[in-house]
């Protein structure tokens, strides 16, 4: 079980992120948890406002479902106000 895990809906994205420098996001495949490595210039997708969030939480990484720590998402990423995908 995943420690800190926010579970936030996906329908209906409310915030788009652009990050600025590499990191890492978790991917479940097959029930088994990867992390994997998450390139600048990416795009996510995320339901709820981060400010105040912590620990993990379920995002759209280029179209993907992941989980990525919400802190990251914002220290290395920019708010974009371009229309979700």
């Amino acid at each position: 079980m995943l420690k800190n895990f926010a579970n936030i809906p996906l329908e209906g994205t409310a915030q788009r992120y652009v990050l600025t420098t590499p990191t890492s996001a978790v991917i479940i495949e097959s029930g088994t948890k990867k992390v994997i490595s998450v390139p600048n210039n990416s795009v996510v997708d995320v339901e709820a406002p981060l400010n105040g969030t912590q620990g993990l939480i379920e995002v759209k990484l280029n179209g993907a479902t992941v989980l990525m720590f919400a802190e990251d998402i914002l220290r290395l990423g920019e708010r974009s106000f371009s229309a979700s995908a």
